[in-house]
């Protein structure tokens, strides 16, 4: 029974990779933006998400769906009972290995789509700093906070369709890299 759950587990941790590096992506986002005050309650992760991690998570999903994760999903459970009957599992691969190389890819999936809107922060950051330099009576947080918002939204908003495609090699890439698991388990 065990052993079962852990490769229900393993699958189920490898096809969610994507989908949790995107809302980490969210994360970093929402925090340099100054949104980590708005979390909002997820029950699909029955935890708090940021704003901007849950929409991007949807997309995520989506993208997700439309390459056939659901279906790759129920085939890595029927080829781990078609490579290992029940009972009979062997751990061909150890799925530590491949977990950690997925999150090492997500890490980079977060950093990459992360990456526009940290930048144009980064910039804000800068010109508001040598703005406060140059005129010291001007109050920089009540300044500074609106713009580095409408600076950041505008870069999400304009980089939404470049995410999308940032996001399917990495899903394609962990249906493939679950289902290729699933089906290894029975050799040795």
């Amino acid at each position: 029974v065990v052993t079962e759950t852990l490769v229900g587990l393993v699958i189920g941790l490898l096809m969610l990779m994507p989908i949790a590096s995107v809302q980490l992506a969210g994360l970093m986002m929402g925090q340099q933006m100054g949104l980590a005050l708005a979390d909002v309650i997820d029950p699909t992760m029955e935890g708090q998400t940021e704003l901007i991690g849950q929409a991007l998570s949807f997309i995520a999903f989506a993208a997700y769906l439309a390459a056939g994760g659901l279906e790759a999903a129920f085939a890595g459970v029927l080829y781990s009972f078609d490579a290992a009957p029940v009972g009979a599992v062997v751990l061909g691969e150890a799925p530590l290995e491949i977990l950690v190389a997925m999150l090492a890819s997500g890490y980079e999936l977060a950093l990459r789509i992360a990456a526009p809107v940290l930048c144009i922060i980064f910039v804000e950051t800068v010109a508001m700093a040598f703005v406060m330099k140059t005129v010291p009576q001007l109050n920089v947080l009540s300044v500074g906070f609106p713009i580095k918002i409408m600076a950041g939204v505008t870069v999400l908003t304009a980089s939404i369709v470049f995410i999308n495609e940032a996001i399917q090699p990495d899903v394609h890439a962990s249906i493939e890299t679950a289902v290729y698991w699933a089906a290894s388990l029975g050799s040795r």
